[in-house]
């Protein structure tokens, strides 16, 4: 078997606290994060000896999108396997709070990722304590990655950014 990769740093895994998304009518749909936008980067990350740190906005668990628990969404079925046994990590389970982590030491943290889903279309784009976050990672030049919706979350590091986001509808 491979040696694992030297451990390189701890990566903070940016999740939403929410399941369902409102739309403007008010209906709600179940959501949550995107499994392969997940677990595929996740995989990366720990094969090149990153230690994931979970955080979302309530420190609770996070929920999957059960539409992306498909096998036609990964490379083969084997990667879809080996995803849905990684997700069952105990630390997803319990995140940390995004306002520990925001009142903790930051330098401990290498780089950030905030997967996709709809579900950060709900609370991340407004959460402070992550504004804060991400411009600490800015101000560092450290490595941000955000894939498909978690872009959003880049709205929480405006001072109002409910007034842009009204701006923009």
């Amino acid at each position: 078997s491979k040696e694992p990769a030297a451990f390189q740093g701890k990566v903070l895994v940016v999740l939403s606290s929410d399941k369902v998304l409102t739309l403007r009518d008010g209906a709600q749909h179940p959501t949550g994060f995107f499994m392969n936008e997940l677990g595929v980067p996740l995989q990366a990350l720990i094969k090149a000896g990153y230690e994931p740190v979970f955080a979302n906005p309530e420190g609770n668990q996070p929920v999957m999108d059960a539409n992306s628990d498909k096998a036609a969404l990964f490379a083969n079925t084997a990667e879809y396997e080996a995803v849905k046994e990684l997700l069952k990590d105990a630390k997803l389970a319990h995140p940390q709070k995004l306002s520990a982590i925001a009142g903790g030491d930051l330098n401990q943290y290498v780089g950030i990722f905030v997967p996709g889903g709809h579900a950060p279309m709900e609370d991340l784009w407004k959460d402070a304590s992550l504004g804060k976050i991400l411009r600490h990672f800015h101000g560092k030049n450290q490595p941000t990655a955000l894939i498909c919706h978690g872009p959003i979350a880049l709205l929480s590091t405006l001072s109002k950014p409910l007034e842009l986001a009204t701006a923009l509808e």
